[in-house]
């Protein structure tokens, strides 16, 4: 048994020294690194200093097996074993000084803190029809079209339904047409992420494919229902602090953050960098007033996929077929299968596999980064089908940085390489994109951009277009452009427009245009002033005039319950008009509501019984309630965000609100109810008197039971009590005893300032 003094640790002290044999083990405060870090037991003997294992750990120093030794019923670790670590024992304060070097501390990652996702407003059931019609007529021709769709929503998805319907008037008769567009049940779950449709849908693409619009099933990963999700690799940057400190992170030299480490090795994590190329710096700073700047570069793609992220889907039905024209045309069987993985954080690899009746075809691909300069590209797929067997070659490079970005990618296919969709005839031979830019700060940004491809059987078409934008002021922007095509036939293009903007909607522009073809050259100088509407009710307009006879003046009205536009136009002598009413109708939380058309999902904002409370969307006017105290927001972004605000200014006084702002997303294409929690806080003053008619005693004090407040009794028992939204019960206090009553607001006068009473006060002890 080890003996165990816990007294004077000079005294032990001088007895280890003197070659006592037998070991003592001491209690101190240890300092460490200057910093104090606590009580520590610590073993003094023949085998020499040794620190409790419990506080290395707790202080995060890696500890070493061979080091630990057991000292009654305690484990230790031997100072001489923390290489570089030192210790020494101050007897006049009793502390433990050590010094231990930062890499004997275990490795710490600490996230930067990303925000979390958005608290997802539960759907109730609501449903919604929207409406645009529109007519047009010219000589000769005379057409109406409208859009229609209706859509229901709740606890287990969402169903939309669209249809288009055209009447067209020519010269040679009269024909009508109604289309069923899309029609599709969808169900997402957020935590997935993932969804999945029942009806008609899109296929992904893919690195070399092609997307097909089919009806029947899709499931697969949804990456928008978590809008917050980066699924990008961010860079981890390591660094290492001797002390507790500081680390203040800056992204291309904007300070992003700011991070408590403490000592020993650290990993700054998920830092919310650009994509591309650029530079972040930490620097450290310790309680001491000292820092360290640390410089790393990072190469970032949205190519990538995180490590041991996915990304899939999986697509099975019947092709559709002449879409927009046809109801109910579809094609042969269709499958496909999608999936993406992020490898590691410079490498992501891709499989798909999809066939038909005609063709079945499969690939893979990898995106990585070399040494942090670009993205490379590589894939190849095989095809099989009624053309025989084929194959496909996929190279690309890409490269943004801070000034300069380069991009490339080339497609080749043989003779009979063929996907599902592909038309019979004239199959690809080489699609090759390439562009280029360059950022000049304020002197403007240059781009080079240029497509070639050639199917078989067909001329190859090229278009090389350069482009230049410069921002000449706060409010003025200058855009050029020319563009070479090369095909059946030769042309070259020319733009130039310059862009004023007025305000935050308002914009004028002039511009110039140029084409010259076969030999003959057409330019065209214009002019164009438009207003775009706003969120909620407004004008927006757009008057156009430019040098070949081109005329157009048009209006749009955005009021609560539609959109209403009227556009006239004249070309070389030739006049047209169209008029455009759209609108929507919907239900929810027992609300029905005429509207403006619902683009995504909608809102419905109470704040019962107040009319006329203008409401705001992300900073911006969205609409006022209505004689029942109820609006209706017609552009809520689905699981996004959406900041919603009320101006109290119209909410009257003895009205209470939960909150003047609310956050909320949505479900997609779903309702979503806002409720600003109106309640009535009248305040009244009461006159209260004692079970013998007289007023309490001037001086008494009243307490609410809720804890809320105290009021002082004036004159004739009188008090001036706020805030009464619900039955309350006080207590009263005097010299001369103790008494209680009640006050139910839901019967207070509707007076600004009821006087209410005589109110009974009863004894404590006459309680039942």
């Amino acid at each position: 048994m080890v003996a165990v003094r816990e007294g004077d640790a000079s005294v032990l002290l001088a007895e280890a020294q003197s070659g006592m044999e037998m070991p003592e083990i001491v209690t101190l405060e240890a300092v460490v690194n200057h910093q104090p870090s606590g009580n520590v037991f610590v073993y003094l003997g023949p085998a020499g200093l040794a620190i409790e294992e419990a506080a290395l750990l707790r202080w995060r120093v890696g500890v070493p097996a061979a080091a630990v030794r057991t000292f009654d019923t305690r484990r230790y670790v031997l100072l001489a074993a923390l290489g570089g670590a030192s210790a020494r024992i101050e007897s006049q304060t009793q502390r433990l000084l050590m010094t231990i070097p930062a890499e004997l501390f275990l490795p710490n990652t600490i996230p930067i803190g990303l925000p979390g996702g958005p608290v997802l407003a539960p759907p109730p059931w609501s449903a919604f029809a929207n409406y645009d019609v529109f007519g047009y007529t010219s000589e000769g021709t005379h057409y109406g079209a409208g859009l229609f769709e209706v859509g229901t929503s709740g606890p287990y998805g969402s169903g939309v339904a669209s249809v288009v319907a055209n009447s067209s008037q020519l010269a040679g008769g009269t024909t009508d047409n109604v289309v069923l567009l899309d029609a599709n049940w969808r169900y997402d779950d957020p935590a997935g992420p993932r969804t999945a449709i029942v009806g008609t849908a899109i296929s992904p693409a893919g690195a070399w494919g092609r997307s097909l619009r089919f009806a029947g099933i899709q499931y697969g990963t949804n990456f928008t229902l978590q809008p917050d999700l980066i699924t990008y690799p961010l860079p981890a940057f390591p660094g290492t602090a001797i002390v507790p400190s500081t680390v203040d992170v800056l992204v291309n030299g904007s300070r992003i953050g700011a991070q408590q480490v403490p000592p020993g090795p650290f990993t700054i994590s998920n830092v919310p960098v650009v994509t591309g190329a650029g530079e972040v710096q930490f620097v450290v700073r310790d309680a001491f007033g000292q820092q360290q700047v640390v410089t790393q570069p990072f190469y970032t793609s949205r190519r990538l996929l995180q490590p041991g992220l996915d990304d899939w889907s999986i697509n099975a039905g019947s092709e559709r077929l002449d879409y927009g024209s046809e109801s109910f045309d579809y094609g042969s069987g269709f499958l496909s299968a999608y999936w993406r993985r992020g490898v590691t954080d410079r490498a992501t690899i891709e499989l798909l596999g999809e066939g038909d009746s005609q063709a079945r075809a499969a690939g893979a691909t990898i995106d990585f980064i070399p040494a942090s300069a670009g993205v490379v590209t590589l894939g190849a797929a095989g095809s099989n089908g009624s053309a025989g067997n084929g194959s496909l070659a996929l190279a690309g490079y890409e490269y943004q940085g801070r000034q300069f970005n380069v991009g490339v990618r080339s497609i080749w296919a043989s003779p009979a390489f063929r996907m599902p969709g592909d038309p019979p005839t004239a199959p690809l031979q080489r699609l090759s994109v390439a562009s280029a830019g360059y950022n000049f700060g304020a002197l403007g940004t240059l781009g080079v951009a240029w497509i070639d491809q050639q199917n078989r059987g067909e001329v190859a078409t090229s278009t090389t277009a350069i482009s230049y934008s410069a921002s000449l002021s706060s409010r003025a922007t200058f855009v050029v452009s020319v563009s070479r095509s090369h095909g059946m036939t030769a042309q070259t293009a020319a733009y130039a427009t310059l862009i004023f903007a007025l305000d935050e909607r308002t914009s004028a522009a002039g511009d110039v245009s140029s084409t010259r073809s076969g030999g003959a050259t057409h330019t065209v100088v214009g002019a164009t002033l438009q207003r775009t509407l706003p969120i909620g009710e407004g004008w927006g307009y757009r008057l156009r005039a430019a040098g070949d006879e081109q005329y157009q003046a048009g209006a749009v009205y955005a009021g609560p319950y539609g959109r209403y536009g009227v556009d006239v136009a004249s070309l070389n002598g030739v006049s047209a008009a169209r008029a455009e009413v759209a609108g929507g109708f919907g239900t929810a939380d027992g609300v029905v509501f005429a509207s403006r058309p619902i683009v995504d999902s909608f809102g419905i904002v109470r704040v019962d019984g107040v009319p006329d409370v203008a409401i705001y969307q992300n900073g911006n006017f969205a609409g006022r309630t209505d004689s029942d105290g109820v609006a209706v927001l017609t552009q809520l972004y689905p699981y996004a965000r959406n900041r919603i605000t009320i101006d109290e200014r119209n909410v009257p006084i003895g009205l209470t609100l939960n909150a003047r702002e609310q956050l909320v997303a949505p479900y997609y294409r779903s309702g979503a109810v806002i409720d600003f929690g109106v309640r009535r806080a009248a305040s009244a003053i009461l006159e209260i008197r004692l079970p013998d008619g007289s007023p309490l005693p001037s001086g008494a004090v009243v307490r609410r039971d809720d804890g809320a407040a105290t009021y002082p009794v004036g004159s004739d028992g009188e008090i001036f009590v706020p805030d009464l939204d619900r039955a309350t019960s006080f207590a009263v206090d005097w010299s001369g005893g103790r008494c209680r009553f009640t006050v139910d607001a839901s019967v207070l006068p509707r007076e600004t300032l009821p006087h209410v009473g005589p109110i009974a006060c009863v004894p404590e002890k006459e309680k039942a």
